[in-house]
């Protein structure tokens, strides 16, 4: 297993299949009122071409089994410098093998060199029967996001 530095631009193909397989295999489509998945992973370049972006990837030979993905942008209530996680996903093949932790591990690296000050990650309530990997790495519980599908 290691991890590379690679562009959105160059992998979007293959972290497109991971996602999807993820969502598909995962049950993340069950969500009530969730909208299918459709990664814009255009929006995601323009993001990269400006700065705004960090992308960690873990491989296993020349298998994509990992990636945590970032938007990096100076936060609009603080005076601070922020990442926010987009996406962290490992294939679900390669789960519990510390491929998360890894990836994360890696990035709060990078985003330190970048100026980040504050970190987020969003956690899906489809895995309440487990225990998230935030808290284990120091992460706290700041706010929980209500959705409501509008029809």
């Amino acid at each position: 297993m290691h991890v590379v530095l690679r562009t959105i631009a160059e992998t979007w193909l293959a972290m497109d299949e991971l996602v999807h397989d993820y969502y598909d295999r995962g049950g993340e489509h069950v969500l009530d009122g969730m909208p299918p998945l459709a990664m814009h992973w255009e929006k995601f370049m323009d993001l990269e071409r400006s700065g705004n972006t960090l992308l960690v990837q873990a491989y296993e030979e020349d298998k994509l089994v990992g990636f945590v993905l970032y938007i990096v942008m100076p936060h609009v209530h603080h005076d601070t410098t922020i990442a926010s996680c987009n996406t962290l996903a490992t294939h679900l093949d390669h789960r519990g093998k510390g491929i998360g932790r890894l990836l994360m591990k890696a990035a709060e690296l990078l985003l330190r060199d970048k100026s980040v000050t504050h970190v987020t990650h969003g956690y899906r309530v489809t895995y309440a029967d487990k225990e998230p990997l935030f808290p284990k790495l120091g992460y706290k519980l700041i706010e929980h996001v209500y959705m409501k599908e509008l029809v």
